[in-house]
């Protein structure tokens, strides 16, 4: 039976990034899903006013129960997509405002689609937009790739518009509504990933030196 009590997280895997620990946990997993769900998550809410701001992320529920949730996402100020992948005992989180289920036609093993985001479409890769928006436009294309990848997802053809249309509103607990114009990060090559996270030159340290 699913889950919603919500604990401490198992386990936290930051996609090439932070020495790639726990990477096995999510590459070689055979824990199969069939349900992808997208979550709407609340930031919170904005001062006297009905509205809130979203974030997006992914539950993979795992038939055994618990999900594996896959998280693009950016620390403040800093526009360098992080790729998170998290093992959880729940399959709804507590910031959850609203959730939409996308199923497979076949179950497919974890493994799959991590190796499928990484090492195939190298989508944590990824820089948002000015102001660090643009979880939207990552989630609608991970789900647009794997729509087209039918040999691996059998998602309905139609389901991207239908994620795309979802994402074009913003969500409230109080059930306000308003319209959002889905910005667009960047999807980068590994020249330009590797120069934004471990480029930095040495230049002011040469400097110093007299």
């Amino acid at each position: 039976m699913a889950s919603n009590a919500q604990t401490a997280t198992t386990i936290i895997h930051t996609v090439a990034l932070d020495g790639d620990q726990n990477i096995a946990a999510f590459r070689d997993s055979t824990s199969k899903f069939k349900t992808i769900r997208v979550t709407i998550h609340t930031t919170g809410g904005w001062p006297n006013s009905p509205h809130s701001d979203n974030h997006v992320t992914i539950f993979l529920l795992l038939e055994q129960g618990g999900a594996v949730q896959v998280d693009m996402r950016t620390d403040p100020n800093d526009r360098r997509g992080q790729l998170v992948w998290k093992l959880v005992n729940y399959q709804q989180s507590l910031s959850q405002i609203k959730a939409f289920d996308y199923q497979l036609a076949t179950a497919v093993e974890v493994w799959v689609l991590y190796r499928f985001i990484r090492y195939e479409k190298a989508l944590h890769q990824y820089l948002f937009s000015a102001g660090g928006s643009g979880c939207h436009y990552w989630n609608y294309n991970l789900i647009r790739l794997m729509t087209l990848a039918s040999d691996k997802f059998s998602l309905h053809v139609d389901v991207p518009n239908h994620v795309w249309n979802v994402f074009g509103k913003w969500y409230s607990r109080t059930g306000a509504e308003r319209p959002n114009s889905i910005l667009q990060g960047e999807f980068q090559n590994y020249a330009e990933w590797y120069e934004d996270w471990y480029g930095e030159d040495d230049e002011d340290d040469e400097e110093d030196e007299e």
